[in-house]
């Protein structure tokens, strides 16, 4: 049997007889799976254009703070978002995590 999406199957359910509407336990582990990644996805603080504040830890690895522009968001590392920076100071992008930047 082929497998579709859940609002496929509901249009495939309506059109063949003896199909069942009912979402089957494989459509709801799709969905949760996609709002997942979702949840990640929106889970980021700043938007890309934003103008933010960012301060440098000193332990890491010494940079210049000041006013940097978000590039790119990057995936989550543990807890905390991870964003692409550049200052129009510096030739180079840096990432900073969430817990380093303010807004501006």
């Amino acid at each position: 049997m082929q497998r579709f999406s859940w609002p496929k199957r509901l249009w495939y359910a309506k059109k063949f007889e003896g199909v069942s509407s009912q979402p089957c336990p494989e459509d709801m582990a799709w969905a949760f799976s996609v709002l997942r990644k979702w949840s990640r996805v929106l889970k980021h603080k700043f938007v890309v254009g934003e103008t933010v504040y960012f301060t440098a830890s000193n332990v890491a690895r010494p940079a210049a703070s000041g006013t940097y522009e978000v590039i790119r968001l990057l995936p989550t590392d543990g807890d905390d978002c991870q964003y692409r920076i550049k200052s129009s100071t510096e030739a180079f992008e840096r990432v900073a995590k969430e817990s380093q930047l303010v807004t501006a």
